[in-house]
């Protein structure tokens, strides 16, 4: 959900039967000293501070919202992902595509050919030192 959220807005989309979750960070170390255990809890509370601050600037929610959806494991449908703020769009296998109620800026989808359904035209530009998102032909070229 974390990768999803940290999307370009207007472009995080996820499929009408897609089921997303949230939860706060773990670790399972049974056997451990306690000096140990000590420098994983401390890892793992600057984990979720850092979570939170996340999702907090990605889904325009406070903290204080973040801190308590992740508390326990959090599933959402599509629709209830779009209404916290992780996904902007809700696409169908036919081509069509739901917008969410925040009126971000509607990607166009290709409707016939299904391998080209989650091209996105036009290409988003790529922000000073990251990488371009990957063209619909350079995606077909995989398969």
């Amino acid at each position: 959900a974390i990768l999803l959220a940290a999307g370009t807005p207007g472009n995080r989309w996820a499929t009408a039967n897609a089921r997303l979750m949230i939860h706060e960070p773990s670790c399972s170390y049974s056997k451990m000293m306690a000096s140990d255990m000590l420098i994983k809890v401390d890892e793992l509370r600057h984990t979720r501070q850092k979570l939170e601050a996340i999702l907090s600037a990605q889904t325009g929610r406070s903290e204080e919202e973040i801190s308590s959806a992740i508390a326990r494991d959090r599933y959402m449908s599509v629709d209830e992902a779009c209404e916290f703020g992780l996904v902007d769009q809700v696409i169908s296998s036919s081509g069509g595509s739901r917008k969410d109620s925040r009126k971000t800026p509607e990607p166009v989808v290709s409707g016939g050919k299904p391998e080209a359904d989650l091209a996105v035209v036009p290409e988003p530009k790529a922000e000073p030192g990251t990488m371009p998102a990957p063209t619909p032909e350079a995606i077909s070229s995989t398969r």
